[in-house]
């Protein structure tokens, strides 16, 4: 334990010296600006980003020089005989987003010689995998094309409820099938940065690269990291007291979501308006999981839920009570639309299951934030939480919208 402790002083005082010689040079270096906080970073945005790197004729002005790494980095077991055409003719790929299948879904990203290769890149950086998503996928490249390769973009491995498993295993036997995560991407796009030759391209990799470090891997500061790293690989005791001290992070989450759910439960106690509802707190790391309030007399719940794991990609609105209740229908299209109308501040989204929801601002990812778990252990993260609910709560009541029963 003195070993533990003894570790966690002395990164902690380095991480202090770090912040320290940060603030003196903050005009300077600005190490919190990116051109990521000023546009979409969701699924969608993510897979056009991608795809014009991709893309040969994209307007990176870089021909094929980021496709021809993303091969070499990323889906080596294509380096072999039967794709040596489509290597030979990266420059005339064609590539595409949100392409419909004529299972009527949309393929991310697909490329293709228009002839005999086709790939279909899936990007799942936050969404849950659909039924029987990655299935319709392949049976879409096998109607096209004799060469194929089923690319599944994820920080996890795809579920049985996309694919079966034996099925996976036979693409994977089959040279069909490539996971990669977005950690992948980063050693894809260092790689093209020595080759790019237009500064502007090569800033916007820089970025992409500390946002993805960021988002998916907790990485917020090169500096930071060597400085931990460096203090762990003093000693033997220091590497065992990091192994040991990583493994109880999900224990400490936990316990830390479990605080957040008492503190919760008790400022909600206090209001007769509403109440907490079928909440699992143990289950938070899981996806499509939160937080539900029953909002009594107007038939819908305030929801805070996770649409990734890992407690990522934290949603806010209002879901309805009957789950029969669905987009397409004359009172649930009727209530969304009332919703949206009474927000015009925030930037609302609807679903088929959520009247309207939006991403909180600073609280949508959580697995990597520090500043989330010291919230929520001070308690702050619960204030304005209910800060949000009420203003939730005051706009149906403002605007009387409600489902009658």
């Amino acid at each position: 334990m003195k070993e533990i402790q003894n570790l966690l002083k002395t990164v902690s005082n380095e991480i202090q010296l770090i912040n320290t010689s940060k603030r003196l040079y903050d005009k300077q270096l600005a190490p919190n600006f990116s051109i990521f906080n000023y546009i979409a970073t969701n699924e969608t945005n993510l897979s056009y980003i991608l795809a014009d790197l991709l893309n040969p004729k994209g307007s990176h002005q870089q021909d094929d020089l980021f496709l021809k790494h993303f091969i070499k980095i990323c889906l080596p077991s294509l380096q072999c005989p039967e794709w040596n055409e489509f290597l030979d003719n990266l420059s005339k790929v064609n590539v595409e987003t949100e392409v419909t299948t004529k299972s009527s879904r949309r393929m991310d990203i697909y490329l293709t010689d228009g002839k005999q290769y086709g790939i279909c890149i899936e990007n799942k950086p936050y969404a849950r995998d659909q039924k029987e998503q990655l299935s319709d996928y392949y049976q879409e490249l096998i109607k096209k094309h004799p060469y194929k390769h089923l690319v599944y973009l994820s920080q996890n491995l795809p579920s049985d409820y996309s694919v079966k498993t034996e099925d996976l295993e036979q693409w994977q036997m089959n040279n069909e099938f490539s996971h990669i995560s977005y950690n992948d991407l980063v050693d894809w796009l260092n790689a093209c940065k020595a080759d790019c030759q237009n500064a502007s391209v090569l800033e916007f990799i820089n970025q992409f690269i500390k946002f993805i470090q960021k988002q998916f891997m907790g990485i917020s500061d090169m500096s930071e990291q060597n400085a931990i790293i460096n203090s762990i690989l003093e000693s033997n005791e220091s590497i065992v007291s990091a192994i040991k001290i990583a493994n109880q992070i999900p224990t400490l989450q936990r316990n830390l979501i479990e605080k957040l759910n008492r503190q919760l439960t008790e400022k909600i106690n206090q209001n007769q308006n509403y109440h907490l509802h079928k909440n699992k707190s143990v289950s938070l790391n899981e996806k499509n999981r939160g937080f539900y309030i029953k909002v009594k007399d107007y038939n819908l719940y305030i929801a805070f839920e996770f649409q990734g794991g890992n407690y990522n990609n934290l949603i806010i609105g209002y879901k309805s009570l009957d789950k029969n209740l669905r987009k397409g229908n004359e009172v649930y299209d009727k209530v969304s639309k009332e919703i949206v109308n009474s927000l015009p501040d925030k930037n609302i989204k609807t679903s088929k299951i959520w009247f309207a929801y939006y991403y909180p601002k600073n609280l949508r990812y959580w697995q990597y934030n520090s500043d989330i778990w010291i919230k929520i252990n001070d308690g702050s993260l619960a204030d304005l939480i209910m800060k949000e609910v009420e203003l939730l709560y005051n706009n149906i009541v403002k605007n009387n919208i409600k489902i009658e029963p």
